[in-house]
């Protein structure tokens, strides 16, 4: 009688574990969509039209001058 009543507060705590954590997961996902919107929303306005200049100026900063940039593919 003991063993059958463990077995129902491990299956319960089981239970209720897996439900929380479906919860959390859930929680997550939702608040990384938002967010992700959100920052798509706010840098549209911010891309620079000059783009060959930029990673140009940006591996010459990092490389002080002497690296340089042979060929540029757009990734789509």
């Amino acid at each position: 009688m003991n063993a059958i009543s463990n077995i129902s507060v491990l299956i319960n705590l089981l239970l209720i574990g897996m439900f929380i954590v479906f919860i959390v997961l859930s929680l997550v996902y939702v608040l990384g969509k938002i967010l992700i919107y959100f920052s798509n929303i706010i840098n549209v306005n911010e891309a620079s039209l000059d783009v060959k200049n930029e990673i140009e100026n940006k591996i010459n900063n990092l490389t002080n001058g002497k690296g340089r940039v042979l060929k540029i593919t757009k990734l789509h």
